[in-house]
């Protein structure tokens, strides 16, 4: 099998709602969101919530990290002492 030439990667539904059955405690906050690199190295995005309001919560998480990872990039590491 050549890796240059593999076919293009489809997360599985299967696999989708696996790792949503895994989240939550009961049926009205289940969700996630998943960030990821695929094969051709682009990032790529999938979710699935119980509800838009569940979605909203994990996107302002994800903001909140990404803002604490950006800030912590910013910062020299000398001024930490």
């Amino acid at each position: 099998m050549n890796p240059d030439n593999l076919p293009a990667f489809s997360m599985p539904e299967s696999m989708i709602k696996q790792i949503y059955e895994f989240t939550g405690c009961g049926e009205e906050d289940k969700g996630f969101v998943l960030f990821f690199v695929d094969q051709n190295g682009c990032p790529q995005v999938l979710s699935s919530c119980s509800s838009p309001i569940i979605e909203m919560g994990l996107l302002k998480s994800a903001e909140e990290y990404l803002d604490q990872i950006s800030d912590a990039n910013k910062t020299d590491p000398g001024e930490l002492e």
